[in-house]
């Protein structure tokens, strides 16, 4: 993006984030984000997701696992 762009601060204190904006910045619309003030400057940023964000989003096979886990050379060390 270049240039500079100019928004008013909504009575209840939103701002408009034009999407081009958001397209550079990799974000998405309800996307949540992180808002830090440094040097008196707004940043904003992805929200980082922690271990409670993450539990659920991975599906495990339990019959994978005990098929991986029943193979003795994972458990062999390297030579």
């Amino acid at each position: 993006m270049e240039g500079i762009i100019h928004e008013r601060i909504k009575p209840n204190g939103g701002i408009h984030i034009p999407k081009s904006v958001l397209a550079e910045l990799g974000l998405k619309v309800r996307e949540e984000i992180e808002l830090r003030v440094v040097d008196r400057k707004l940043l904003i940023e992805p929200m980082k997701m922690g271990v409670d964000e993450l539990s659920g989003s991975l599906r495990i096979d339990s019959k994978l696992v005990d098929e991986l886990v029943e193979k003795e050379e994972l458990f062999e060390p390297e030579v």
